[in-house]
């Protein structure tokens, strides 16, 4: 049984948007001519075990396909494919006149003459020695996050507003030096970059809190060890208890009780606080929890 097709053929080109060739996909230039003889030459991601379909199987859809770049993502140029789509087309409207199909008693299966067999081997053997990164663009994909690190201007305090602005900056940069940025599942463009950006800064501030807690136990410790020596003192002395504490670079923690107001340092708690954390420095849970802009506790 003879398929009835178009003697002229055209060949439709076609390419996913974005960067191809990412994860556990590869970049594919694909040469597909359906039962139908719809034809179309595309540049598109395709799974490492994508299996044949059963008109592929039975011969009834044509393709022919390369990889576009070995181990690296790329962005298609649809130029450049439209281009090599034109110069298929003379070869494909042999496949097309010489096509049939015959009933196997099961299947469908397709079937070309020794004319449409001729130009077909053609075709893969010209896949098979395409030169394929002349058909992507000169851009660079990058991974969005490794183009931000190491020196992001994102820390644990930037502003909602200070993240667009940074996003927008990036964004700008990128296109600059001729740069794709690949976001995952975020989308693309600035939006998607400060997505990115937030997300670094959670993680920042994570850590901050992290480090922080750290920091409490260590200063619960030198509170508890002021107390001590403390009241281990002359108690006779006149005046508030008032409590400091010091952050040193050298030293770490430094806490001291005191009656008066003898010492240079930033005041922590006076009076009443100071008197419970004397009986027990435990309770600096509800009162220590806070730190200033710097290295002081205030």
């Amino acid at each position: 049984m003879n398929i009835i097709v178009d003697s002229m053929a055209v060949i439709i080109p076609q390419c996913e948007a974005g960067a191809l060739g990412i994860g556990e996909v590869r970049a594919t230039l694909e040469l597909r001519i359906e039962e139908d003889g719809a034809s179309t030459l595309g540049a598109e991601d395709q799974r490492v075990d994508q299996l044949l379909t059963i008109s592929e199987a039975h011969h009834l859809t044509l393709v022919a396909r390369t990889r576009l770049r070995q181990d690296q993502a790329v962005i298609a140029d649809l130029d450049k494919i439209s281009d090599l789509a034109r110069q298929f087309e003379p070869l494909v409207a042999r496949v097309l006149l010489g096509r049939s199909r015959d009933w196997n008693g099961s299947n469908w299966i397709g079937r070309l003459d020794d004319a449409a067999l001729e130009a077909w081997m053609e075709i893969k053997a010209l896949f098979e020695d395409l030169e394929t990164e002349r058909w992507t663009t000169d851009t660079v994909v990058w991974d969005a996050a490794e183009f931000v690190y190491p020196g992001h201007d994102v820390t644990s305090v930037t502003t909602d507003a200070e993240l667009t602005q940074f996003a927008e900056a990036y964004v700008a940069e990128a296109e600059r030096e001729n740069i794709h940025l690949h976001y995952g599942s975020r989308g693309e463009g600035a939006s998607a970059m400060r997505e990115l950006l937030f997300e670094i800064r959670e993680n920042l501030r994570a850590d901050d809190e992290e480090d922080w807690a750290e920091e409490y136990q260590e200063l619960k410790g030198a509170i508890s060890n002021a107390a001590q020596d403390f009241l281990a003192s002359d108690e006779d002395a006149e005046g508030d208890i008032v409590f400091y504490a010091q952050k040193s670079h050298d030293e770490g923690w430094q806490a001291a009780f005191t009656r008066g107001s003898g010492l240079e340092l930033t005041r922590f708690a006076t009076g009443a606080q100071a008197e419970e954390l004397l009986r027990d420095p435990s309770t600096a849970t509800h009162i220590v929890f806070n730190r200033g802009d710097e290295d002081w506790i205030k």
